[in-house]
Order: C-alpha cells, then structure tokens, then sequence
C-alpha cells in the first residue's frame, strides 16, 4: 500500500536517506570528524542503531573522544525539520548541558552530506534502559525533568512546533481521512469518536501555559549508567504543556501508575513548582499522541522500514483497537 502522499523532502534526496550506505555514512562522518577533531579516523567499522525516525549509526574511531573509541552519527530525515528547527533543537540541549543536567549535546556544529541531508555527531555514552522503575530512579528522573523545565521556561522557541489541537488533532485527523489506511467500514466511527474528543480537548486547553519541553519523554528515552540517568533524544522538542512530559513516564491508569506519578512529581517538586491542575490533560494528550502516532505512520509509508515495522497498520484490527482506546479516553473526559 502506498503512502497518502510523498514526505516533505525531494524525491531524490528521501531516496538517498532510504539507502543509506555504510561507505556513505563513513565518509560523510569522516570528513566531519576532521573539521573539528584533525586526524581522527574511523575505523570502518559501523553499526545502524533502532530509530525509524531518523537514522543513527554507531562509528568506531581510531582515537578516543570523551574517553570513547566510538561516536554517533544521526542523519535526521529530509524534510522534517528546517535548519533553524534542528539547531534550535540543539542550542536547548547546549543550554541544558552548561546548566549540568545529564543530557548528550553534539560534538560539533550542523554538518551535511553532499547530497544534502543534514546530520550531526555524539559522543558515544553507554548505558543501559530500564523497563520497571523503583521510587527513587522515579524522583531522579522528575528532579531531572523538573530542571529541563526551569531551562525551557527561559528558553524562547522561535522555530519549534507547538503541542496543539490543530497540529496534533485536527491536521493528524485530516491526514488520516484523507489516507487509504482507513477502512471505509470503521472510518465513521474513527472519525466521529476523534471529532467528540476534539470538542472536550478546545476546551480543557484554552489558555494552558506552554514552554519549551522535551516533548517525547518516556522510558526509552532515559538510560541509566553508574552515575544515574541521562535524558536522550531531543528530537521531538517542541512547545507545550509541561504536564507532556510528566505523563508517558508513567502512563497507566492504574493505582500503581498512579503512585509511580506521584513519585515522579515528588522528585520535580523538589527542583520546580508544578500545576497540578494540569494534570487534567493528560487524558487530553493521550488521544492526541495516539491520533498524531497514526497518521506520523501514514506520512512515512514510503520509507521501506515503516511496513516491516508496523505490519498490522493495514488491518482493520489495529483501527478497531484504536477506536476502541479513543472510546475509552473519551467516556473518562466524560466522567462516566
């Protein structure tokens, strides 16, 4: 099945992103490496490492750097972002690393490929994720996470996209309507349990206090070392309530969950105030990730990696879950 429409991005240039070649990453990785580090070599050695989004690879080098033999190189997808979007990214991970918070800034400037995808190299970090987490990682992520905050409220984003019902809702909505993902037999309901929660989420989010945030924190995007956690992935930074980056650490319903949030905001409280009645929106910004999830898969259906990821995407199960999940979110904004 094809894509609704092709990316943003030249034809040709998605292309060259799709089949990146190992002799292309290392010479692209290498030619940067001399600009700010002069006779570092790679080795040739590389490993692609999980991300659909964007690709990231592992390169060895022949000299260490931060005390590494290796350094990460990530080429970011043609057409997501616009220069002044990634290193607006950039100057907020460079702002939060001098305020001594444990996140990964890049080595160098901006760099680009001659054939014109941008990317940047890392200091290689090791560290580990954790899947269940006790109390107290719980109040070290949210001290972390509440310094983040403190950062990006002085942080003024000028280029970065805003967390909002038009962005996340209606223009995801509008894709999915649009796309051949939606089968004619369950498009109805999808449509019309989205439009019902669309009207409850205009009004809980009148007039939310927005900063800069994270803006995709959840577990896999925290790991752990012998010094504790460090936040990765500032890729999707954007605009948006705080409370965004609160709830997909601990993201169930559950009392357990429950605890495990308020075990969180234990630890920001200690480094910022929190509303906490925003805390209303999280219901709110569950259904608009999920809504923004679907149609970011529909948008990358050209990119050969999205059908062998998400191979239920096509079927009328995996729509027929999701409505059921938006049902649910709804019948909770609606106090039943």
């Amino acid at each position: 099945m094809k894509p609704i429409a092709p990316p943003s991005g030249e034809p040709q240039l998605r292309q060259s992103f799709f089949s990146l070649s190992p002799d292309h990453v290392l010479n692209s990785v290498e030619e940067a490496l001399q600009k700010e580090y002069p006779g570092f070599r790679t080795t040739g050695k590389s490993s692609a490492l999980n991300s659909l989004e964007n690709r990231v690879f592992e390169i060895e080098i022949e000299d260490e750097i931060q005390g590494e033999r290796s350094i990460v190189a990530k080429f970011y997808r043609p057409g997501r972002w616009s220069q002044e979007q990634i290193l607006e990214e950039h100057r907020f991970v460079q702002e939060l690393k001098e305020a001594e918070i444990p996140v990964i800034a890049p080595l160098q400037k901006l760099q680009k490929t001659e054939d014109g995808i941008y990317f940047v190299l890392f200091p290689k970090v090791r560290g580990r994720l954790k899947d269940e987490l006790r109390p107290e990682e719980l109040r070290q992520i949210g001290r972390f996470v509440g310094q983040i905050h403190t950062v990006g409220a002085r942080f003024p984003s000028k280029y970065r996209n805003k967390l909002s019902l038009e962005n996340y809702g209606r223009q995801s909505l509008e894709t999915l309507l649009s796309s051949p993902f939606l089968h004619e037999n369950v498009r109805p309901f999808y449509e019309n349990v989205c439009l019902k929660l669309f009207e409850i989420i205009q009004d809980r989010m009148q007039n939310v206090y927005t900063q800069s945030i994270h803006g995709d924190c959840h577990v896999g995007n925290v790991l752990w070392n012998e010094t504790g956690p460090f936040i990765l992935d500032f890729d999707d930074m954007l605009v948006g309530p705080p409370v965004q980056d609160l709830w997909m650490i601990a993201k169930g319903r559950s009392e357990e969950d429950l605890r495990l949030r308020e075990d969180f905001l234990q630890g920001y409280e200690m480094m910022r105030d929190f509303d906490r009645s925003s805390l209303s929106l999280v219901e709110p910004l569950r259904a608009l990730r999920m809504i923004h999830y679907s149609a970011w898969i529909a948008r990358r259906w050209e990119d050969p990696s999205f059908p062998k990821m998400f191979t239920q995407f096509t079927t009328q199960q995996y729509w027929n879950e999701e409505i059921e999940a938006l049902n649910e979110i709804l019948e909770i904004l609606n106090g039943y």
